[in-house]
């Protein structure tokens, strides 16, 4: 034993100190002198140049013909790499915040990373004592078992679901799943997120969009309701003062005239207004089915409607060939004819109304322009003109309600888009909207 020993370099001293000690334990010396001795090993060694080495060995004794050990065959492969990267692979999964483990498929945990215990609550060893079907909440079981027996016959790459567990304190938490079975090795090897704050928010922001939608909905009836309420007394206010006017004008003293005036006014712009709220609350509740509309012909009825407006200003509109969506009809017309009835009202003094229109297609919207030579607009108003009643200009300049350009807000939303304005005072304007695809 001793004449084989002194025959092999002396390979200990190279092997870092305490993996030196690990293989003295499991390794004795005196192994190598057994006759057909075999094994695979690896440890660490130090370079004459102090770089320490992962090494994978293996040594295999060599016997003579008496049966006694004569040399060692073997062979020596540089590891490095691959211990480098299962030591970051084993610092993730013990510092990831996600949950990591990886399981049989008979449904038991082998190995969980610290992440279980801290959030589910249970020690490590209760999760693996157990199936962990235990753990999940009564009203996933037969779901979570469904989707992994049938995703595991499809042989997906990938196993997604969501599922509740149960916290030792009792409490719920839910987790979204990924996992990658390896049949071939009998395993699952799992992440899982905690989303339960994800889903409670979720879950509040359902509770509030219905509450809005029930809002909005209880808002736009009333509008509806007391709009509609409102005409009849409005009617008879606006006839009865016309037939003052009528019957008395130039017989009472100048300022009766003038009151009369008033009423007779007011009534009128009372009736505009109230005429556009209904337009606006039923932008929503009474709006068509989307349909195939064609712009172009859109585009056609609108510059019919407008042509008393276009003929007196001498308007020039060049518009583009325009594409067909799927959209409501009567509701794209409004929106053209507001913005294009308004490029015509905000002209400059003495200079005709130029008004052009394109489309450009994105891969998700339809994008609209409306350009105009007029008077423009500073843009820290660029968002306070889509706002109900919200004004730039009295009505002794430029007539209207306030309401118009709310209006197209309102309905390029209901078509899934948003719409905007760039503008310069006295360089005109250019207004941007978007109707999505579908």
């Amino acid at each position: 034993e001793n004449d084989f020993l002194s025959r092999n370099p002396d390979w200990m001293d190279i092997i870092y100190p305490s993996d030196r000690e690990k293989l003295l334990n499991k390794y004795p010396i005196n192994l190598f002198a057994s006759s057909g001795f075999t094994a695979e090993r690896e440890y660490r060694i130090v370079k004459k140049n102090g770089e320490i080495k992962w090494v994978h060995d293996v040594i295999h004794v060599q016997n003579d013909e008496h049966d006694k050990p004569v040399y060692i065959n073997g062979a020596v492969f540089d590891v490095t790499t691959r211990k480098q990267t299962e030591e970051e692979l084993e610092s993730i999964f013990n510092i990831s915040a996600d949950m990591i483990c990886i399981s049989s498929l008979e449904g038991y945990f082998i190995k969980i990373n610290p992440a279980f215990s801290r959030i589910l609550g249970y020690s490590e060893e209760e999760l693996l004592q157990r199936p962990f079907i235990d753990f999940v909440a009564n009203e996933d079981k037969e779901a979570t078992q469904k989707v992994l027996k049938n995703e595991l016959r499809k042989g997906k790459m990938v196993i997604n679901f969501q599922n509740r567990y149960i916290c030792k304190d009792g409490t719920i938490k839910w987790l979204d799943w990924n996992s990658r079975p390896l049949p071939e090795k009998k395993i699952i090897i799992a992440v899982a997120r905690d989303i339960t704050n994800y889903k409670k928010a979720e879950d509040e922001l359902k509770k509030m969009m219905f509450e809005l939608g029930k809002s909005n909905s209880d808002l736009e009836q009333f509008a509806y309701i007391a709009s509609h309420d409102l005409q009849e007394p409005l009617r008879k206010i606006k006839s009865f003062s016309e037939l003052l006017a009528g019957r008395y004008h130039g017989q009472l003293d100048e300022k009766a005239d003038h009151y009369i005036d008033y009423i007779t006014g007011g009534a009128a712009r009372m009736q505009n207004l109230i005429n556009d709220l209904l337009q606006l609350s039923r932008i929503t509740t009474r709006g068509k089915t989307f349909e195939p509309t064609h712009i172009n012909t859109v585009l056609q009825n609108v510059l019919d409607n407008l042509e008393l407006m276009i003929n007196e200003s001498g308007a020039h509109i060049i518009y583009e060939r325009m594409p067909l969506l799927m959209a409501d009809n009567l509701q794209m017309t409004q929106l053209f004819q507001n913005l294009i009835s308004n490029a015509i009202k905000f002209r400059k003094k003495d200079i005709l109304p130029e008004i052009h229109i394109k489309a450009k297609e994105k891969k998700q919207f339809w994008e609209f322009e409306i350009t105009d030579n007029g008077i423009g607009l500073e843009m820290q108003y660029a968002k306070r003109i889509f706002v109900i009643f919200q004004r730039l200009h009295t009505r002794e300049e430029y007539s209207g309600t306030g309401i118009g350009l709310a209006l197209c807000r309102k309905i390029v939303e209901r078509h899934g888009g948003e719409i905007w304005v760039k503008s310069k005072p006295g360089e005109g304007s250019k207004f941007r909207f978007t109707i999505r695809k579908l």
